[in-house]
C-alpha cells in the first residue's frame, strides 16, 4: 500500500494536483445553495467549485456541513446507515521475520493474507461475542506482513506486521477500550505466538486500534471501514442511501466517493472512477 500511495501521490501531481498533509477539513462551506469550498481547521479557506468528499456520510454531512442546507428527510437517511465495526487492528515493528509452522523458511508464504482460523466452527465461536459486547480469548486474525511486498516500509531486515482482529464489539458490555487496550494485545500476541514461537521476542513495537479509535481518529464510524455496512438496504442503488447513488450531494457542487458509495469496499479505486465520470459529465 505504500507503493500505491507513491504512485497515487505522483500521477496526481504529473496533471497539476496539490496534495496538502496535515490540513484538516473543518467546514463544507455552501452559498446560495452551491459549495463553494472548505475551511481547515486553522481558519484557511480554500475556494472551489467542486467538492469531492471521499470520507463517510455521518463525517461529511452530520460534521462538516451546516445542516440548515439540508432537509430533514436526508439528515434522518444519514443517521439510520447502519454501522457495526467488529474488529480491532494491530500492528508490530519486528526485528525480523518470525517462524511459522509449516513454513519451512519459505518467505513467500507469507506474503499474502495469513489467518489464524482453524475451522469454521472457531470463526463462528469468535463472532458469536460480539452480539454480546465481548470478545473471544481465541479471536480470528487476518494478517498481513507489507514489508515483504514493499521492503521500504521498514529498515533493512526489518519487518510489519499489520492484524485485524475479529472479532471485536464497538460497544463493550463491561469496561472500556483503554482499559482493556493491553489486554487485547497480549491476547492478539499470545494467539500469534502459538503458531510462531519465536515471535514475541522480535517485536520492537507494538501500536493497538481499538475500534472506539478506529472511530475517533480514522473517522470510521462505530470502527467500520466500510462506511455502512454492505447490507441489501445498503447496497446498489440505495448506496449510500436512496436517491443518492449517483455521487452528487443534496446540493451543487458537491460529490461523494468513498466506501460509502456504490460498489463499497475493498481498495479498487472504482468509487472514485466512477465520481470522476460524473462530474465531468456534470460540468461538460
Amino acid at each position: 500500500m505504500g507503493a500505491l500511495s507513491g504512485a497515487l501521490e505522483k500521477s496526481a501531481q504529473s496533471f497539476g494536483a496539490t496534495i496538502m498533509t496535515n490540513a484538516k477539513v473543518a467546514k463544507i462551506n455552501v452559498h446560495a445553495g452551491k459549495a463553494t469550498g472548505v475551511t481547515l481547521a486553522n481558519g484557511d479557506q480554500i475556494l472551489a467549485e467542486t467538492i469531492i468528499s471521499a470520507t463517510d456520510m455521518r463525517t461529511t454531512f452530520l460534521k462538516l456541513v451546516d445542516p440548515f442546507y439540508l432537509e430533514a428527510k436526508f439528515i434522518k437517511h444519514v443517521k439510520n446507515i447502519k454501522h457495526q465495526g467488529t474488529m480491532a487492528r494491530m500492528h508490530f515493528a519486528l526485528d525480523r521475520l518470525p517462524t511459522f509452522f509449516g513454513i519451512n523458511g519459505d518467505s513467500q508464504l507469507l506474503s499474502g493474507h495469513i489467518q489464524i482460523a482453524p475451522t469454521i466452527e472457531y470463526i463462528q465461536k469468535a463472532s458469536d461475542f460480539v452480539k454480546y459486547g465481548e470478545y473471544s480469548e481465541q479471536p480470528y486474525l487476518d494478517m498481513q506482513i507489507p514489508t515483504l511486498i514493499d521492503p521500504s516500509l521498514a529498515p533493512d531486515g526489518k519487518h510489519i506486521l499489520s492484524v485485524t482482529v475479529k472479532y471485536m464489539p464497538y460497544k463493550l458490555r463491561n469496561g472500556n477500550w483503554d482499559e482493556l487496550r493491553a489486554e487485547i494485545g497480549k491476547l492478539v500476541i499470545d494467539t500469534i505466538s502459538a503458531y510462531a514461537p519465536d515471535f514475541r521476542q522480535y517485536i520492537q513495537h507494538v501500536k493497538v486500534i481499538t475500534p472506539l479509535e478506529m472511530e475517533d481518529v480514522y473517522s470510521l464510524p462505530e470502527g467500520s471501514p466500510v462506511h455502512g455496512d454492505m447490507a441489501l438496504n445498503q447496497f446498489m442503488w440505495m448506496r449510500p442511501i436512496p436517491g443518492y447513488a449517483q455521487y452528487r450531494g443534496p446540493f451543487e457542487g458537491l460529490y461523494m466517493c468513498s466506501v460509502a458509495t456504490h460498489p463499497g469496499c475493498g481498495v479498487t479505486g472504482i468509487s472514485g472512477k466512477i465520481a470522476a465520470r460524473q462530474i465531468l459529465k456534470d460540468l461538460d
